[in-house]
């Protein structure tokens, strides 16, 4: 192997690894699940999605179902939720979950331990469904960091997201923890996109770096 295509390897490796650290993301069906993050692409043609992001709660033969993490209301959860004790005094605001049910209160909580009646995501997330549930998260006096509550949700027919994602709508993001209780979620899609944007770039200048021909004559 001749010292050129020693370097040129060398430095496929090290743009190869520059680019799973950095982005993390992928562009497989394969690879959606829950906990994942779905965020809209540049070039996502639906108004409804655009500029997006949203964790995925289910994924199964059933079909998907996910919350938008970005579009923070200035509505606090105490309107939304006037004729409810356990909200009357929250002061938090409201997302919009998505465009299905608008007018159905889900949340999100994070915790160390399982909330009664939540739904598991994976890491220390956990799905709120149930108004049960919801009143005993209020009565603790939660605060953005550990409770947000979503108007709405995004839903996908079994294969409908799958097609998407295959025609380019979305990159699939892992490392939802932190990110599903972002401190600045009006800025989460631009820092998310510019991320893919980077690790595109950094793959295909991997691709046009690796040689065509056998080098291990």
């Amino acid at each position: 192997m001749t010292v050129r295509l020693r370097g040129i390897l060398r430095f496929s490796m090290l743009l190869l690894a520059c680019a799973c650290g950095l982005s993390a993301q992928s562009r497989n069906p394969a690879d959606l699940a829950p906990g994942k993050l779905l965020v809209a692409t540049r070039n996502l043609p639906d108004s409804i999605f655009a500029k997006t992001v949203i964790l995925l709660v289910q994924y199964d033969a059933k079909g998907a179902f996910g919350l938008m993490l970005n579009r923070q209301t200035k509505v606090p959860v105490s309107r939304i939720l006037e004729e409810d004790s356990a909200a009357a005094s929250d002061p938090n605001p409201i997302f919009v979950g998505g465009p299905v049910s608008i007018g159905t209160v889900f949340a999100l909580a994070r915790a160390k331990n399982k909330p009664n009646g939540a739904t598991s995501v994976p890491g220390d997330i956990f799905f709120i469904s149930t108004k049960t549930a919801l009143d005993g998260m209020l009565a603790h006096g939660p605060t953005p960091a550990t409770l947000r509550l979503y108007a709405g949700y995004c839903g996908w027919d079994p294969g409908q997201l799958d097609g998407e994602v295959l025609r380019g709508s979305w990159y699939i993001f892992s490392g939802s923890e932190n990110l599903a209780f972002d401190a600045k979620p009006e800025t989460l899609w631009a820092r998310l996109i510019r991320k893919a944007d980077h690790g595109d770039l950094l793959k295909a200048a991997l691709v046009s770096r690796v040689p065509a021909h056998s080098v291990g004559k």
